[in-house]
């Protein structure tokens, strides 16, 4: 213990002693740090010292050292510690033993060591207490249990749904959005070779629940075909919360046409018609630990992604209905990533996402899987399809995983998957374990080509260092082929990988390094550096700087430098970028900035300007590129009106309407035209109070909503972009209700949404009100009497004694006709009083007479 720390003790035991001495002349109270079989706690403890006797509360002891106390008769103290009971009558102990001070028991130390197996000594000189024993004590154990929890490392801590509703519905009516766009643009304007093209396009997507399962159907097209055939993408399933789990502990399926799922040591995330099973929600299990965070998104929409607040996707618009962030590096634990979605007409919603990477992926004893069956680039429906794959090759992969103790994992899978380059069935098996220690993993695996007899192998370690965390790997590949080698036309020999991500201490700086080396059989080395720092400032703004260098055998370096500010107040927006190339020649490359508005959630405004350094590589001069859009909300729909030009005498003009279709349960058909109703999770409520009255202006308030959302006067509200299969609490404003005699039936609602659905919720009020009053007999106070509250059929309500003056009070009863009925102490009937309650507050006007 430092001086400064101890002279601070020091000080502030001897202002408590005086001031407690000051009261009680005879004794003496110290205040101690404890001390518990070594582990010294952040906490103290009250000693009293009564001519030379220390003495202890016991309640305060028994919180300390984990023993328990119950209530006794009298003077009868009793309990448990460690499994044994005791028992005293604290009258007839001695004062040596026993005192009472300020109404609470103490015993002394001696007392303690007597009949409890602990020794208690007072260092006077450290002002501590210690507690020693020859037996783990239960503080101890609890210690030393939270010591090796921490030296295992991170583990995925199961997200209770218990206490939440759960949407069962077998079937619900679908919701569709509707998008319809026409463009028009013309390329050398008023030039020699003017050329002008027309085109218009479509796309509807239907969610909807089929068999219990969510289900998500896509139709799109455009007129690049002559026939306008539609193309359409159709999946189906479910993520599984419910406690205790199924049978086959299956947590996630999916079937149809599947895409980004996590990988095995061989596949990387898989695309195509198939199906995925899996028990596990959120670890990362693929060999060069990134994630490719994927989803579907309208048109119109735009995404961006950050990791632990680091902005690290760049803002997209969706490709074919999705968005797609690929090969996302993660660190070792927990890695938190927010998708934040930005809309046509100034919406903005946000997704929280949690990912495990690097802790075990199931506990001791447990056993968990990820299964994989599915042919990469094909769909269900093909007939209209334009570019898919000619492969009929099937891919089937599974990996399983033993928890052989809390830090050994076993890991074992088989695969069968086409050879990329011969399109031929090639079958490997993969068998290793995964170390998990002190905020650490390492992880082997043997990979092994059955077809050619190959042996390939795979080592790599992943945990938090001082200055961050850190991932590396080895991979020697060989002559095993497997997908996972195959890079840029070739198979690779082996892959060298090393990353460095965290913040910089002291001014709080995130920062990303990474470097990997590749080796292939016949083109060389190959190597590639990456480097990012990502500044936040004052909350409004995010600056990425970033560097990419990469050399191939037998070529110059190339290094390429970016350069993204971004900044977010409110309801204006705007980002710059800058991109330049340092070699193999030095030169600007692009330069663009943005700037969007948006108005209440209806109304979105956005410019932009980009200038190509064209001059820098060619012989063109630069290129200017203008842009500006707006949308707004109509009762009819929303509709996204778009132009660009440059100054190479390109000009664009396009028109998009949008719509969302959904039907209530009240067969009342609504149209949204701001939210995703068929990808997100939409909620329906209708407020009304005992006689089926709606209840206008009630505001409601909604997990991961920034503002209230408030009822129409028909009582109705409809929120349509809230987060699926995650814990949705339902709060009501009782603020916000002007009639104060209305009261919510329920405080609270918790709910888990499913996507593509409405889901409808009663929100019930019930009038109510209260009366107080007195019985009297005479001059005689009417203590101790029964007062029950029945309904006029005679069904109890409420009941409660008078107090010692005959007065009672109750309040919450609903609006009605009730008895009020008076009981003596034998609970015999002495008088009953018709009521009526119809206002916030009854009183009596005078005492009920018995």
């Amino acid at each position: 213990m430092s001086l400064k720390t101890r002279l601070s003790k020091y000080l502030s035991i001897f202002l408590l002693c005086g001031l407690f001495c000051s009261v009680h002349a005879k004794a003496e109270m110290l205040l101690l740090e404890p001390v518990v079989q070594s582990h010294t706690l952040e906490r103290v403890i009250y000693v009293n010292s009564v001519l030379d006797v220390d003495y202890i509360d016991i309640r305060q002891l028994a919180d300390l050292i984990r023993f328990h106390i119950k209530h006794g008769d009298g003077d009868v103290v009793s309990g448990t510690f460690m499994d044994v009971p005791f028992k005293f009558d604290t009258s007839q102990l001695s004062e040596e033993e026993y005192r009472n001070i300020g109404g609470r028991d103490y015993f002394s130390l001696d007392f303690y060591e007597k009949h409890f197996s602990i020794r208690l000594e007072i260092d006077h000189r450290e002002m501590q207490l210690l507690i020693s024993s020859d037996k783990v004590l239960p503080l101890t154990n609890k210690i030393q249990n939270e010591k090796r929890r921490q030296n295992i490392g991170y583990r995925q801590e199961k997200d209770s749904f218990q206490n939440y509703e759960f949407d069962n519905r077998w079937f619900a009516f679908p919701v569709v959005d509707l998008s319809v766009g026409k463009s028009y643009s013309v390329r050398d304007l008023n030039g020699r070779d003017q050329k002008s093209s027309n085109n218009d396009r479509y796309s509807a997507n239907m969610g909807m629940l089929v068999g219990g399962l969510d289900t998500i159907t896509t139709i799109f097209g455009d007129n690049n075909r002559n026939d306008r055939s539609p193309r359409v993408r159709f999946q189906a399933g479910r993520t599984f919360l419910e406690e205790p789990t199924n049978a086959l502990n299956l947590v996630e399926f999916k079937a149809g046409d599947i895409s980004g799922f996590n990988s095995t040591l061989f596949i990387g995330a898989g695309n195509g018609r198939g199906a995925y099973m899996s028990s596990f929600k959120d670890l990362i299990l693929s060999a060069d630990k990134t994630i490719s965070i994927t989803g579907p998104l309208s048109d119109g929409w735009e995404v961006e992604l950050y990791l632990d607040e680091q902005l690290i996707g760049f803002r997209q618009q969706g490709t074919a209905g999705r968005y797609e962030f690929n090969d996302i590096p993660v660190g070792y634990g927990l890695n938190r990533f927010r998708v934040v979605f930005y809309g046509p007409y100034g919406e903005t919603t946000t997704e929280n996402k949690y990912y495990y990477s690097g802790t075990s992926p199931v506990k001791s004893g447990q056993f968990g899987y990820t299964f994989n069956a599915y042919q990469s680039d094909r769909f269900l429906f093909e007939d209209n399809e334009p570019y898919h794959s000619n492969s009929n090759r099937s891919v089937l992969d599974f990996t399983g995983y033993y928890g052989l103790n809390d830090h050994v994992t076993l890991i074992g899978g088989l695969t069968q998957t086409p050879d990329v380059m011969t399109d031929e069935t090639i079958n490997f098996t993969n068998m290793g374990f995964q170390l998990v220690s002190s905020g650490a993993s390492f992880q082997y695996n043997s990979m092994y080509n059955a077809d050619a007899g190959k042996v390939g192998h795979h080592f790599d370690i992943q945990g938090n260092v001082y200055i961050g965390d850190i991932f590396a790997r080895y991979e020697y590949y060989g002559d095993i082929k497997s997908p996972v080698s195959y890079y840029n036309g070739d198979y690779l020999k082996e892959l060298t990988e090393g990353r460095l991500t965290g913040v910089i201490s002291g001014i709080g700086l995130p920062y990303y390094v990474s470097y990997r080396e590749l080796n292939g059989h016949s083109n060389g080395r190959l190597q590639e550096a990456h480097f990012r720092l990502s500044p936040n400032f004052k909350r409004y703004y995010n600056l990425t700087v970033e560097n990419i260098w990469n050399k191939a055998d037998g070529n110059n370096s190339t290094n390429n430098i970016s350069l993204l500010l971004q900044s977010q107040f409110d309801r204006l927006g705007a980002y710059a970028q800058v991109r330049y190339q340092s070699k193999p020649s030095s030169h600007l490359q692009d330069i663009s900035a943005n700037v969007n508005y948006r108005w209440h959630k209806n109304t979105y405004f956005q410019a932009g300007w980009m200038h190509e350094y064209r001059k820098k590589y060619t012989a063109q001069s630069g290129l200017d590129t203008f842009s500006v859009s707006a949308g707004k909300v109509y009762p009819f729909g929303g509709l996204t009106l778009s132009t660009s030009a440059d100054t190479d005498r390109n000009v664009s003009i396009s028109l998009t309407y949008d719509i969302g279709f959904g039907k209530t349960p009240c067969n009342r058909l609504v149209k949204d035209a701001q939210g995703m109703m068929s990808e997100r999770a939409a909620f329906y409520a209708r407020a009304m109070d005992e006689n089926g009255q709606p209840v206008p202006g009630v505001d409601i308030i909604l997990t991961g909503q920034q503002k209230p959302h408030t009822t129409d006067d028909n009582g109705e509200v409809l929120v349509t972009d809230l987060e699926p299969y995650q814990k949705t609490v339902l709060d009501i404003d009782l603020d916000s209700i002007e009639d104060i005699a209305l009261v919510p039936v329920f405080g609270q609602e918790k709910m888990v949404l499913r996507p593509g659905t409405i889901r409808p919720v009663t929100l019930m009020f019930n009038h109510m009100g209260g009366i107080e009053g007195r019985i009297s007999a005479g001059e005689k106070l009417m203590a101790g009497y029964l007062i029950r509250i029945t309904t006029k059929d005679g069904e109890t309500v409420e009941e409660e004694y008078t107090d010692d003056e005959g007065f009672f009070i109750f309040d919450r009863i609903p609006f009605g006709a009730y008895d009020l009925i008076v009981l003596d102490e034998t609970e015999k009937l002495m008088k009953s009083v018709d009521l009526i309650i119809n206002s916030t507050f009854h009183s009596f006007a005078e005492s009920i007479e018995i």
